[in-house]
């Protein structure tokens, strides 16, 4: 598990690349077994190349429909207390409102045109 000590916390140096994919990949892989969203993306300065200690992992999740979702927000509610080393910042989509807004802007749009499916 990979954790940030209280100087590097305050001191926002960018992190390895790599530390906070091996991270994203983790947390998604717990993603995916509490719960199997159509798809996941990481966006955010972890996807970026920018992540800092300090920053959070931004995963956009995109679940089949309103039904699903609320399934899979129900299942992940304690996920990101779990994964206390890194804050995570969950968005809950269903798939019709991603296509819908992919290349309209807002975060559908970093996502899809930034991100980085898991």
């Amino acid at each position: 598990m990979v954790t940030l000590s209280l100087a590097q916390s305050l001191n926002p140096q960018k992190v390895d690349p790599s530390v906070p994919l091996a991270l994203a990949a983790t947390v998604a892989a717990k993603i995916r077994t509490a719960t199997m969203p159509g798809r996941i993306i990481l966006f955010g300065s972890a996807a970026e190349g920018t992540f800092k200690a300090g920053s959070d992992l931004d995963f956009l999740l995109v679940f089949a429909d309103l039904d699903a979702l609320k399934l899979g927000r129900g299942a992940l509610r304690t996920l990101a207390r779990l994964q206390a080393d890194i804050p995570l910042d969950l968005v809950f989509v269903t798939a019709d409102r991603f296509d819908h807004h992919k290349d309209i802007g807002g975060v559908c749009f970093i996502a899809y045109h930034e991100g980085i499916e898991l």
